[in-house]
């Protein structure tokens, strides 16, 4: 077999090239830029022509990325050339991805099994399920006891974004009544977490109301706030709040460490730090803390991020909030902690900071979960499988 990777930078592509490596599968290695100025991530007729002009097809077996990049999809469409994305993506963070998804060449997969419905039902059938996972041999290197652990030493930490979000554009931009009913519809959805009802509560008449009153309360304002974007400013007001929350709680009672390049003024007995290196920094920080949060972005309704993966691969203990497909890989109580709502995050928080010796036991069995069942090496095996014999 033989890949054209396409790279943007991201986390994972430097993991994802050891393990192609390691598989012997040859691979050439493309880098484009669809954030530099005059390109698109959406739409890119220059990539699509330098991609037609530069590579020669019949040279490779399939062009993969990490995450799914419509021009490349649609380059590779015009070159007759199989497309295989694997996304940490949710939801896509593209205008209209089901606008080439349904291509008979692309293969794409997600690690989240709503998101998959959502394009079945849609008759898109090309979209497969596959969660994400790690190079366990970068991180069977990491090990507690490193000296690189000791400027990391704490009892609680988070690596992550507060989601500062255009919601409080929305309501500004709406009259009170309006703004009153999505403050209510946030603190509906805050109670029935992790059953997700925005879809039902954010009607198209809402929708269209929102767009009235802000067109009405600001005459330059020439955007369109559609549904998806209502809803995924929605959620990302919940994940600000709810981190926030979990964030002060344990200030309060614990030293708390949050790693950012988010706002802090509302934080309180949390020190604060800045942006830490995906590579460098972050391993030693999951490794050296004794509780690792992991409040879920709440547009992911059912699949397991890769911090998730990441916490667990170096052997640090998480706390995590609960989502359908969790317990499908790791094991609550076991492998790792898991809680519903407020009231019981710190009944669990004060459970496991008094029970060191089971704490650091979970810790273990999650690690030993994560290299057996939730290796890079597995899932690409999976991928490619996949997408070459269906």
């Amino acid at each position: 077999m033989r890949l054209l990777f396409y790279s943007f930078n991201s986390y994972s592509d430097p993991d994802v090239l050891y393990v192609l490596k390691k598989m012997n599968i040859e691979f050439d290695v493309l880098e484009y830029d669809f954030k530099a100025p005059g390109h698109n991530k959406n739409q890119d007729d220059d990539f699509v022509e330098m991609f037609l002009k530069k590579y020669d097809a019949s040279l490779y077996d399939a062009v993969f990325s990490i995450d799914y990049w419509p021009p490349v999809a649609q380059a590779c469409f015009k070159a007759n050339l199989k497309y295989i994305a694997w996304s940490y993506d949710c939801p896509f963070d593209l205008l209209y991805p089901e606008d080439t998804l349904a291509l008979p060449n692309v293969y794409c997969f997600v690690f989240d099994k709503e998101q998959q419905k959502k394009y079945s039902d849609m008759g898109i059938d090309n979209i497969y399920y596959m969660p994400l996972g790690v190079n366990v041999d970068r991180y069977k290197k990491i090990n507690s006891s490193d000296i690189r652990c000791r400027k990391y030493l704490t009892d609680i930490s988070f690596v992550g974004k507060l989601y500062e979000n255009s919601y409080p554009l929305i309501r500004m931009g709406v009259n009170a009544n309006t703004a009153n009913v999505l403050d209510k519809i946030i603190e509906t959805q805050t109670m029935l977490l992790p059953n997700n009802v925005l879809d039902q509560l954010v009607t198209d008449g809402l929708v269209n109301v929102i767009n009235s009153e802000m067109h009405a309360n600001d005459k330059d304002f020439k955007d369109e706030a559609t549904k998806g974007k209502i809803i995924y400013a929605l959620e990302s007001e919940i994940t600000r709040k709810e981190r926030i929350t979990l964030l002060n709680l344990c200030g309060r009672r614990y030293r708390t460490d949050f790693y950012s390049n988010s706002k802090f003024d509302l934080l309180e007995g949390v020190s604060t730090h800045g942006y830490v290196n995906y590579w460098e920094e972050m391993p030693w920080i999951f490794a050296a803390s004794k509780i690792n949060l992991n409040p879920t972005l709440k547009a992911i309704h059912a699949g397991v991020s890769l911090r998730a993966f990441d916490i667990t691969a170096c052997g640090g203990f998480m706390l995590t909030s609960r989502l359908p497909e969790l317990e499908e890989l790791f094991a609550d109580g076991k492998e790792v902690g898991i809680y519903d709502n407020v009231v019981d995050f710190v009944e669990k928080l004060e459970y496991y900071m008094s029970h060191d010796d089971e704490r650091n036991k979970i810790a273990k069995m999650g690690r030993e979960r994560c290299f057996r069942d939730h290796s890079m090496d597995k899932r690409l095996k999976e991928i490619f499988d996949i997408s070459f014999n269906n």
